[in-house]
């Protein structure tokens, strides 16, 4: 295995202690998370960067303008929403470190294992043409595999570009 840094067991062993760990943090942030739907995610506003400034100032001038606030607005409220942001967002950044993490982790784990399996059907197949007992039955069971088309990118078939 070509990645040093990739050599731990990970058996049920290892696995229960972290989806324990995972269901806990599941069950903290459950009060701070919600499903939307496509449809309400498509009609609200959405908080960027650039939009992070627009809302933090908004809340500086109201709240040391409270006399050109109207009564329909609540600055409590909304000082807790910007809080709960800026914090999910910080919670977020970590959490899509930690996935990326797992996914290449995930990724690097299955192309060795595949590489093994190349390695070992290129044996079964110089063993095949050797007369080797039993190799031919397994060559064959493999065969099926290796006849799909390569796609090394995850098996998305990516688009040529369209010329101007």
């Amino acid at each position: 295995m070509p990645y040093q840094n990739l050599t731990s067991t990970l058996d049920t062993t290892a696995v229960t202690p972290i989806m324990t760990s995972l269901a806990s943090l599941q069950t903290t942030l459950a009060p701070h998370s919600i499903n939307l739907t496509p449809d309400e995610i498509a009609g609200m506003f959405k908080m960027s960067i650039n939009r992070q400034s627009l809302g933090s100032r908004s809340i500086q001038l109201a709240e040391s303008n409270a006399n050109l606030l109207p009564a329909f607005l609540s600055l409590s409220a909304a000082k807790q929403d910007y809080d709960r942001y800026v914090n999910l967002l910080t919670i977020e950044m970590k959490l899509k470190a930690l996935v990326q993490g797992v996914e290449h982790a995930r990724m690097a784990s299955g192309s060795e294992a595949l590489l093994f399996a190349r390695g070992f059907y290129a044996a079964l197949q110089a063993a095949t043409q050797q007369n080797v007992p039993g190799a031919g039955a397994m060559f064959a069971e493999l065969q099926q595999y290796f006849d799909l088309p390569s796609q090394p990118d995850g098996g998305e078939v990516t688009p040529a570009p369209v010329q101007p």
